[in-house]
């Protein structure tokens, strides 16, 4: 992962496994396999979305750590964080 922000929380590589983005034609865009939260100098804390190759996908921003998780347990269901 190479971001501006280091990454507080992240989950193992293929530790969930989603096809969120598809074509019309049925072709995968986008397959996430792996998710970290990051906290910026702005105090914005960011879940990203990331591929086999942890490249980010899609990202969300949230007020908390907290918020992020929630959205990806909601998500995913129960969801393992390792903090960095």
């Amino acid at each position: 992962m190479n971001w501006t922000a280091p990454a507080c929380f992240f989950t193992r590589r293929r530790a969930i496994s989603a096809i969120c983005i598809t074509y019309t034609d049925g072709g995968v865009a986008a397959h996430y396999c792996y998710l970290a939260i990051c906290r910026y100098a702005s105090g914005e804390y960011y879940l990203f979305f990331c591929n086999a190759q942890c490249e980010v996908e899609q990202d969300y921003d949230f007020d908390s750590a907290e918020a992020c998780m929630h959205c990806a347990e909601a998500t995913y269901g129960d969801v393992t964080w390792i903090r960095k």
